[in-house]
């Protein structure tokens, strides 16, 4: 089968299994309560396709036996729900987000939540003016091309976009971990320049036009 088949066949069924009520796949121990303290969600990656094995937490909770979980064979996993509304991430260095959810402190559903993952890939990157000088407080930001984003989302309507990002330091130089995938790219902007997108990579080079 093509690329494009096993793709659309995997979200086909990641969309039917997500808008069931939640099985014995959904923890290591073969049990699942209707606690809606609890997040229950799946790891796939960007073709939909479950992940198993990578450990998820929630933003801004701090890491423990209790609030992160590695997902099973099929991908799934839950976590105890934070206070404040945030969003799913994976906690391994080696994974990193490409899209995600957010999370409220009580379930409004019994849908599962979902996100998306790929290896992450250490990126550092030069961003200097047409004139070869470093620009300073640039910010770069993880972002999605339209494409990717239109068929993840389809994937998931409640799915959102990475957050991560950084800005370059006085040398023009900045370090950001991205997902090694084609479906990220970096945006660079400045209020004095206008905005790029460049290819997520290990060695980036950005020039930016006034």
């Amino acid at each position: 089968r093509s690329t494009l088949d096993r793709s659309s066949a995997a979200s086909d069924v990641y969309k039917r299994q997500s808008t069931q009520n939640a099985g014995p796949e959904h923890t290591s121990t073969g049990t699942r309560t209707s606690n809606p303290r609890v997040v229950w969600f799946r790891a796939v990656d960007p073709e939909g396709t479950p992940v198993a094995g990578v450990a998820v937490g929630l933003r801004g909770v701090a890491s423990s036996a209790r609030s992160i979980m590695r997902t099973t064979d099929a991908g799934y996993g839950g976590v105890p729900r934070a206070d404040v509304t945030t969003v799913l991430e994976p906690r391994d260095p080696q994974w990193s987000t490409v899209m995600t959810m957010q999370v409220p402190p009580l379930a409004s559903s019994d849908r599962l939540s979902c996100v998306v993952v790929a290896p992450s890939m250490e990126c550092r990157g030069l961003v200097r003016s047409t004139a070869g000088v470093p620009i300073v407080g640039a910010a770069v930001r993880v972002v999605l091309t339209p494409a990717s984003r239109a068929r993840l989302t389809d994937l998931d309507t409640r799915l959102i976009e990475p957050t991560q990002a950084t800005e370059s330091d006085a040398s023009g130089k900045f370090t950001l971990t991205t997902p090694d995938h084609g479906d990220a790219c970096l945006r660079v902007s400045h209020p004095s320049y206008a905005s790029v997108e460049v290819p997520c990579g290990r060695e980036v080079s950005v020039v930016l036009t006034p």
